[in-house]
């Protein structure tokens, strides 16, 4: 899932990831996203269904525990980087019963450092979290792209990669048709130009695609690597 900071706001399918917004401090271990209480839902209820159904029921909008792996020897006081709007989590009912820190990483495509300590950090937001937490689809965090680039004290700068970004994400048509690879092809097209040079096919582009990509995962946690399908890959 892809998470939300308000206020400073290998070639297979693998984990699901989901999209935070960044409103609250965080700590190590659990804990309550966004505030007040939480309710749970029962992650031993989850282990016990087939790989399929964990899935499905993990991408249900009532899910809400959330696990996030980093690694790096400072201590976390929130969610994610002092400049970003956005972080991934993973659903905690993917590591349900326990497997060990490489195997985890290795599920969720993150590179494991020997040299830096593993900070894991459990979210569980209770309904209406200013955590916001999204499926991220191309769709989804174009969406929220919008959203984050308009909130107050977010707003692009002229000739900026963030204009640029900005710019991209309004040209975004959620298309519909028969043939299911149509509206799939239309979104990966445009969402592979948030990591290339901009504009995308430029002989001059404004911006390397080096500049693209380091605002985009600087902003919203995202890297060449993103496939926009709701899975690491």
């Amino acid at each position: 899932m892809l998470a939300r900071i308000s206020g400073n706001p290998k070639s297979l399918l693998r984990g699901l990831l989901v999209s935070f917004a960044m409103g609250s401090a965080a700590a190590l271990g659990f804990i309550a996203c966004g505030g007040g209480s939480a309710t749970v839902q029962a992650v031993s209820s989850l282990s016990a269904l087939a790989a399929a159904l964990v899935t499905y029921q993990s991408r249900q909008p009532t899910y809400n525990d959330f696990i996030r792996l980093i690694f790096g020897n400072f201590t976390p006081t929130t969610l994610g980087g002092p400049n970003a709007y956005r972080v991934f989590f993973g659903a905690t009912s993917f590591y349900e019963p326990p497997i060990t820190v490489a195997q985890i990483a290795d599920f969720s495509g993150i590179p494991v450092s020997t040299s830096v300590a593993l900070i894991a950090l459990r979210c569980i937001p209770q309904p209406g979290s200013a955590a916001d937490p999204v499926l991220v689809t191309w769709p989804n965090l174009i969406a929220k792209m919008l959203i984050d680039y308009q909130t107050p004290g977010n707003t692009p700068a002229p000739n900026s990669p963030d204009e640029a970004i900005f710019t991209l994400a309004g040209e975004f048509s959620d298309t519909t048709s028969v043939v299911a690879d149509e509206p799939l092809y239309n979104t990966l097209e445009l969402g592979k130009q948030f990591f290339e040079p901009y504009p995308f096919g430029a002989a001059n582009p404004q911006f390397t695609a080096a500049q693209m990509q380091s605002q985009m995962s600087t902003r919203f946690g995202t890297y060449p690597a993103f496939s926009g399908l709701g899975f690491a890959v």
